[in-house]
């Protein structure tokens, strides 16, 4: 049972949103907070010059692992990694980073056709520059290699989109 009562099979998104203190070296997941009723954001229903854009990238987890395998190992060893190598520089131009993991409910068998959804934020295309110039390059090969050890990169599908929040009006 889930929520009010009604069984569900259908494969969900939870998203989860990496806090970090670099300096002291913690990681931990936890979800974003929700808006309450009545909120809307400064930029809702607006696109306004200069706004996030984002890469959203839909990842599929290798044949041989279970979700919860491709799951742990993005959290705990490639994340982790992640915040040993990435510069400074580069992790000060990203300003959202979500993974989002799908989940099954209720009694439901069914495969998602992507394993995790994973947004990263940058405050305009300059900041984003910044860290193609450094995923792409000599430097993010480290990171790079490690995907091959969790992910399909061959089924990754890599999107780069403005973001436009349409708020919630009541």
């Amino acid at each position: 049972m889930h929520g009010c009562g009604h069984r569900s099979a259908v494969p969900l998104i939870i998203p989860l949103r990496l806090i970090s203190d670099k300096r002291a070296g913690n990681l931990r997941w936890c979800q974003p907070a929700r808006r309450r009723s009545g909120d809307v954001g400064p930029e809702a229903g607006s696109r306004r010059a200069g706004a996030m854009i984002k890469i959203v990238a839909l990842i599929k987890r290798r044949p041989d692992l279970t979700r919860e395998q491709f799951r742990d190992y993005y959290e705990h060893r490639h994340a982790p990694l992640f915040h040993r190598v990435i510069p400074d520089e580069v992790a000060a131009a990203i300003v959202h980073y979500v993974q989002n993991h799908a989940v099954t409910l209720g009694r439901g068998s069914t495969d998602t056709l992507y394993d995790c959804v994973t947004e990263i934020g940058f405050a305009d295309r300059a900041q984003l520059a910044v860290w193609n110039r450094w995923y792409l390059g000599d430097d993010g090969k480290v990171l790079r290699d490690d995907e091959e050890n969790f992910m399909d990169k061959d089924k990754r599908i890599v999107i780069v989109a403005d973001v436009c929040d349409i708020g919630i009006v009541r």
